[in-house]
């Protein structure tokens, strides 16, 4: 059994419902890109809470196959959502030696 749900709807399309309050847009655009090679996805707002992913296949695949990729889907956007923490929550350090390591070209008034 799987821990989320992915709806099949007509032929290879498959349907991801995930949470706003979790995955920021940005994760789930970067996902989306990087398995551009498999499939075609589009993203509607189905409320304040929830984002569904529209994903077609590119070529035809059993459904097993689809779970796989959706397994590997769901770790891509975790993957694009740590990345966009961890840029949140370093952004002032990453300043501050930016700052330090150009503060010789600051030009004194």
């Amino acid at each position: 059994m799987s821990v989320f749900s992915l709806e099949k709807l007509e032929g290879d399309v498959f349907k991801l419902v995930l949470s706003k309050k979790i995955y920021d847009k940005m994760a789930v655009l970067n996902a989306s890109y990087n398995q551009s090679d498999i499939a075609f996805f589009k993203i509607d707002s189905i409320d304040e809470k929830n984002v569904a992913v529209f994903i077609k296949f590119k070529n035809t695949v059993q459904d097993n196959e689809a779970q796989v990729f959706a397994d590997n889907f769901l770790n891509d956007i975790i993957d694009y959502q740590i990345r966009l923490d961890l840029d949140v929550r370093t952004n002032h350090i990453k300043q501050v030696i930016f700052d330090k390591a150009f503060s010789a070209l600051k030009v004194s008034k």
